[in-house]
């Protein structure tokens, strides 16, 4: 988009349905624990949730190439909210690749990538944040 509101460019590309799972339901219910007890139980609404979620969770372009990075929705039951997963295009839309990171980069203050290093803000267990930098490792066959 530019500042005008002009679609300068979209981009496609297939991705799985990502199910609603009983962790998002749990988690929506302690979020809601008062509304939800102010309503004398679920509201009606509770049965039509869908089933599935969006793919992506978020983007940012912050990286010195002018590259897009699309954060994707964890998949699974099992999985814990300790790692994310960014797939990052190029400014014409070209697919470059999966980036996974073994911790939970937050999405606020919003991660940067410059010179092959990826700088973002996590948080220990007692929640004190820390900025941690990563290496982007592009594979020797790109």
């Amino acid at each position: 988009m530019s500042w005008s509101g002009d679609t300068l460019r979209t981009i496609t590309r297939k991705a799985a349905s990502v199910p609603v799972t009983d962790a998002d339901l749990q988690q929506l219910r302690r979020e809601w624990a008062q509304e939800i007890e102010q309503q004398g139980g679920l509201p009606k609404w509770w049965s039509r949730l869908p089933k599935t979620k969006p793919p992506v969770t978020g983007f940012f372009f912050e990286d010195d190439e002018r590259n897009l990075w699309v954060e994707l929705e964890p998949e699974g039951e099992a999985v814990t909210d300790t790692t994310r997963t960014f797939d990052v295009f190029d400014p014409e839309g070209r697919y470059l690749g999966a980036v996974r990171m073994p911790f939970l980069l937050r999405r606020y203050p919003e991660p940067i990538a410059r010179d092959g290093f990826l700088y973002g803000v996590v948080f220990d267990e007692l929640d004190v944040p820390y900025i941690v930098k990563a290496r982007v490792n592009r594979r020797a066959s790109e």
